[in-house]
């Protein structure tokens, strides 16, 4: 009798044991311990964090980096930089990524990287308005932050900035390199908003009628003389350069606006050849070789201005998207030159032309 009890007592332990072990298994099926391990001699790590007696971690997770990824600079380790193209004429580099203060989401200084040092800053206009400066890390293109100008439609719906009440995102910058001389300028933005829009210029004397700001090329004789890059309504199609004081501009026609893709703008002038004028490597405008093709805007006191030009039709507009890099060369570099240079801006901005 004696005998038969503690058969059964020590059957019962067993079968115990078996459920506890059944038990634990299905608690740890799907967690980031083996349960084959249960039982097998190995022994789990305690409750007050000691490691296992067998000398294993028990930590089978991977360490998480809470850092942001690293977008690298596309000048570093290439000889196509603009500082490395004709350096002695590099007269403008502007980089979103590198250099930009900003006070109250503003930028109050974007810094120059060429050798120039001519900062672009918030300027006070002839009627006294003084632009605030675009918005600070809204947006990016390609990882890297970019400036963002956010000019609205006008009251009556019409293109951002024509009334002499609007407030300015601008900057003020030193294009003086462009007067009486051979110039190459490079402008990577992202438009967004398809109505005509001033990418950059110089500030325009301006004449109020009806309460629109028009270049003072509409008056006789007129005194106006300024560069300036302008962007049409997709219903155009085009891009616009001015140059002389006779108010002559160049148009080159395609579809400009692609919602949410960054382009590249070029403009080329020789003194001796006149003006090209380029949209992602495509050539849109040949001067043809005349006197307003190839007379060069002349020494002027008119600032140089980013985000506000005229367009053909001399209206004094704003532009609306981000900018993201500006650069300008005082001579005209020649096709292999201006490739380098593209190849440069397409990998620091992912440009997908």
């Amino acid at each position: 009798m004696r005998k038969l009890v503690l058969t059964l007592a020590f059957g019962c332990l067993a079968t115990a044991l078996v459920h506890c072990v059944d038990d634990v298994s299905s608690q740890l099926e799907g967690s980031d311990v083996d349960a084959s391990s249960v039982g097998d001699g190995s022994l789990l790590g305690t409750d007050d964090g000691s490691p296992p007696l067998d000398g294993s971690s028990t930590d089978s997770s991977t360490p998480i980096d809470a850092s942001p990824p690293v977008v690298e600079d596309q000048c570093v380790g290439h000889t196509d930089c603009p500082k490395d193209i004709s350096a002695a004429n590099l007269r403008l580099w502007l980089r979103a990524n590198i250099g930009v203060t900003c006070t109250a989401d503003h930028v109050t200084t974007w810094a120059d990287q060429s050798a120039a040092k001519d900062n672009a800053t918030p300027g006070t206009h002839a009627n006294g308005t003084v632009a605030q400066g675009p918005q600070c890390a809204k947006a990016k293109i390609a990882g890297h932050d970019v400036l963002s100008f956010t000019a609205p439609d006008e009251p009556d719906g019409g293109d951002a900035g024509m009334y002499t009440q609007y407030v300015d995102e601008t900057l003020n910058v030193d294009l003086s390199f462009v007067n009486a001389s051979s110039y190459t300028l490079f402008v990577v933005h992202r438009r967004a908003s398809d109505v005509a829009a001033g990418l950059v210029g110089q500030d325009l004397t301006v004449v109020p009628s009806g309460g629109y700001h028009f270049s003072a090329c509409l008056l006789p004789n007129p005194p106006h003389d300024a560069f300036f890059l302008s962007l049409e309504g997709s219903s155009d199609g085009a891009r616009v350069l001015e140059w002389t004081h006779r108010c002559s501009y160049g148009l080159g026609s395609r579809d400009t606006y692609r919602p949410s893709h960054a382009d590249l703008d070029e403009v080329v002038y020789s003194t001796t050849t006149g003006h090209e004028l380029y949209t992602n490597g495509e050539k849109l405008y040949d001067g043809d070789g005349g006197t307003d093709d190839t007379t060069a805007v002349t020494t002027n006191t008119h600032q140089g201005i980013i985000g506000r030009a005229e367009n053909r039709y001399r209206f004094d507009t704003r532009f609306r998207g981000d900018i993201a890099e500006i650069i300008g060369y005082n001579t005209a570099l020649d096709a292999s030159q201006r490739a380098l240079v593209e190849a440069y801006l397409k990998r620091q901005w992912e440009l997908d032309y």
